[in-house]
This record gives C-alpha cells, sequence and structure tokens, in this order.
C-alpha cells in the first residue's frame, strides 16, 4: 500500500511533536525540538525589546500588547536592512474579583522593556507584526549555552534553505537534518482546515533513507534542546500497521532498531504525504475555543498537585499531564534523574489510570493531550514491569492503564533536574 507524506498550513496555535506510538497528538509543554519550532516561524532574529506600544490592538475577541524589538542579526526571513519588528503578545487578563491572572502566560510569552535572545516569529495572519510562541523565544542570559543555541538555529536555518539538497550530503548528521527539517515542514498542520498534498516520490525516498542513516544508537537523547531525535521524527511520519508498522512486546531499544528496519525496507514504498492548506487566521471558529482550553490549562498548570486530588476525573488527567511533561522535559545537555515524592508520584499514575483510554489516539482538542502520549512521557522500561501488550492499539493502551494501576504505589516518577540542584 502506497501513502504520501502531506504538510500542513498556518495554524493560530501550533500543535507539538508525536511522542508515541499511535498519531496522536501530545500536549505543547516540553520545548520542541529546533526543525519543529522552525516549521512555524516565518522570521528568526537575534534582537532586544526596546519598547511596548502603548495601545493594544484588537483582533476579533483577543487584545494583543505589541513590542518593538530591535533587530541585532537577521538570521532568517527578514530584510538585512530592517532595524525593528513588531511582535504581538497576549497580556495578562484581569480577573474579575480577584487579582490579575497570567491568562496565557505559559503558552505565551509576556514581552519586557530590554528582554534580549533569539525569536522565531510567525506572522499574524491578519495584522501588520509577528507573534511567538513562549518555545520560541531563547533569552539571551544563558551566557555559553546560549552562544550554542545560535550557532544550532543558525545551522538549522541554513540546512532549512538548503534541505532538498542536503539530503545528498556526504554527511549523514547534514542529511538527517535536512530529512527532520522537512518532515517538520511537511508534517505539521498549520491550521484548522488543511488539504493532503503528495510529495515527490524521490523526495520521500531520500528523506526516508537519510533518517534510517541516522543516529540511532542514540535515538532518544538529543545532543541539545534544539536538536531532533531519530525517534521523534519518526513519530511524525505517522505510520500505522496499514503501513507495516506494528512492533510487539519489545524495548525502547529494540523499537528505535525496528523503526530504522522499517525505514530502510519501505523507503520505496511509503510515500511522504504533506499537509498543505491556507492561511486561517484569529477568524477561525475553533480559535475562541482554543483560548479557553490554553486558560484551563494555565488555571490547572497553576495548582498543579492541589488539582490531583479533585473529584473531576478530567482535570486530574489534565494535572497529571502537566507535572509529568514539566518532570520529564530535560532543561540543558547537563540533568539528573531524581524521583519525586513517592505520595505524589501515586497520585499522579492513579490519575492517569483513571483518564479515559476509550479514545487514546483522539485528543479532545489540538492542544489537550491523550493518556496514551502522556504514558510514553515516563520513560518506564520492561525493568519497570512494562512490556506493550496486544496487537491493537485499544489492547496497548489497556495494557498500559493496567500497569499504572498494578505499580502506582511501586513506581516512583523521575524528573530531570540540572545536575548543579545535586551538588
Amino acid at each position: 500500500m502506497k501513502r504520501r507524506l502531506l504538510s500542513a498550513g498556518l495554524a493560530a496555535v501550533g500543535l507539538a511533536v508525536l511522542i508515541s506510538a499511535t498519531p496522536a497528538l501530545a500536549l505543547r509543554i516540553a520545548p520542541q525540538p529546533g526543525p519543529q519550532r522552525l516549521a512555524s516561524a516565518d522570521a528568526v532574529i537575534v534582537g532586544k525589546v526596546v519598547a511596548i506600544e502603548p495601545q493594544d490592538v484588537k483582533v476579533q475577541n483577543t487584545s494583543f500588547r505589541v513590542a518593538v524589538v530591535k533587530v541585532d542579526e537577521a538570521i532568517r526571513g527578514v530584510a538585512k536592512d530592517v532595524k525593528t519588528v513588531r511582535v504581538g503578545f497576549i497580556p495578562p487578563v484581569q480577573n474579575p474579583g480577584g487579582p490579575i491572572r497570567p491568562g496565557i502566560g505559559r503558552f505565551n510569552i509576556q514581552l519586557q522593556d530590554g528582554q534580549a535572545g533569539v525569536f522565531m516569529l510567525s506572522k499574524h495572519p491578519t495584522e501588520k507584526f509577528y507573534t511567538v510562541a513562549i518555545d520560541n523565544f531563547l533569552p539571551s542570559g544563558n551566557g555559553e549555552a546560549f552562544e550554542k543555541d545560535v550557532k544550532t538555529i543558525k545551522k538549522l536555518c541554513r540546512v532549512m534553505d538548503t534541505a532538498k539538497e542536503s539530503l545528498k550530503s556526504k554527511d549523514a548528521e547534514e542529511r538527517f537534518l535536512a530529512a527532520a527539517t522537512l518532515i517538520a515542514q511537511y508534517r505539521t498542520p498549520r491550521g484548522p482546515k488543511v488539504v493532503q498534498e503528495p510529495v515527490d516520490a524521490a523526495e520521500s525516498k531520500a528523506v526516508l533513507l537519510a533518517l534510517a542513516d541516522a543516529d540511532w544508537a542514540n535515538a532518544y537523547t538529543p545532543r541539545t534542546n534544539l536538536m531532533p531525535t531519530p525517534v521523534a521524527v519518526f513519530y511524525q511520519l505517522g505510520v500505522t500497521p496499514q503501513d507495516g508498522w506494528n512492533p510487539q512486546n519489545l524495548n525502547q531499544q529494540q523499537i528505535a532498531g525496528a523503526m530504522q528496519t522499517w525505514l530502510r525496507d519501505n523507503a520505496e514504498k511509503f510515500h511522504t504525504i504533506a499537509f498543505g492548506g491556507f492561511v486561517q487566521g484569529m477568524d477561525n471558529p475553533g480559535f475562541e475555543a482554543e483560548v479557553k482550553d490554553v486558560r484551563k490549562l494555565c488555571k490547572i498548570m497553576d495548582n498543579a498537585k492541589d488539582t490531583l486530588k479533585s473529584n473531576d476525573a478530567e482535570e486530574r488527567f489534565l494535572a497529571a499531564s502537566l507535572l509529568i511533561a514539566q518532570y520529564r522535559t530535560p532543561r540543558g545537555a547537563n540533568v539528573v534523574q531524581q524521583p519525586v515524592d513517592a505520595e505524589e508520584s501515586k497520585q499522579i499514575l492513579t490519575a492517569l489510570a483513571d483518564a479515559d483510554w476509550s479514545k487514546v489516539d483522539q485528543p479532545r482538542a489540538g492542544l489537550m493531550p491523550t493518556p496514551m502520549t502522556v504514558f510514553y512521557q515516563l520513560g518506564v522500561t520492561p525493568q519497570d514491569g512494562w512490556m506493550a501488550q496486544g496487537n491493537t492499539v485499544q489492547q496497548q493502551a489497556e495494557s498500559m492503564q493496567k500497569w499504572l494501576r498494578d505499580n502506582a504505589g511501586k513506581y516512583r516518577l523521575k524528573r530531570f533536574a540540572p545536575q548543579s540542584e545535586t551538588k
């Protein structure tokens, strides 16, 4: 059966990189690798906020505050002679009868005069300013680490600008980065209404072979937060059992080996498919619902540990998802794993077990997680008693739910922490 890779159009709210063994959407809390961030960026600059415009801009039912950013270096998408750009962000909202709440704070950065760093910007579909997702701003205060991030961003942009040619490079890493950037571009839906467009068969083959030639010995470990991993890129392809992809009873490294084998065996059979579409902008019917979901997530995030005790199963699940995303996201290269408080770990696993596992591969909304994507973030292995069971997605989901119930009081969730915290 032949399929083609599809690409996606612009979206008001971006979608997360796939992390599970199903084509489900992950909650966008964990920072995405560089190719995914750049896939939705129309311009990349190094700059500094030099002013905040005095008047907010009203777009439909959403107010934007606009920062004026001085361009210190135009990396991509901005003419070299441009001195400043306007960047809109959603400001804090007033909470009637209470203090000012951060609104979309953790999902939409709150820019301030003097902030400097790398801005990966997306054009607003109807207004004359850019927007920036919180993951797409890299602050300059990290010294040497920031300089490395800038160097990585520049490398990814160079590869992105010549991605199809880079697929022919003699350097395996350059071919892999080219494949990762093309897959990110093709497989990132950029709007609620998209169409699927076939990618040239020869290009699709080159993309899959470049991914097969990646460093699969370190399939799950990125060199930096901005670099993709072969596993994350593979899951973006959206392959299914109908395409011959159906690993059974394998540990993580065996799954990585099976992915590499599948890529080599199917490079000529499976044709990459890209999402294509048109700009929907803030006037699309789903945008207000997405903003509502973001605010709900932010509210739960502010009280995640208390929400684990809620009587509402969905609230407990979202609280568990947010905590797992926070704990299981490496922030930097030098990190160690530390156990989470035993009681909190038990509450998190129980909340995940109590989620709605009947539709594990169908998120309620593009921004909402699924139980399966959250489960995979735990990082459990056969040493923890975890081995996927069953031939269907639903059967595997049931084995996950059973493992959670059986191990809630035994398994200790681990969080990534900077190595400095242990000294």
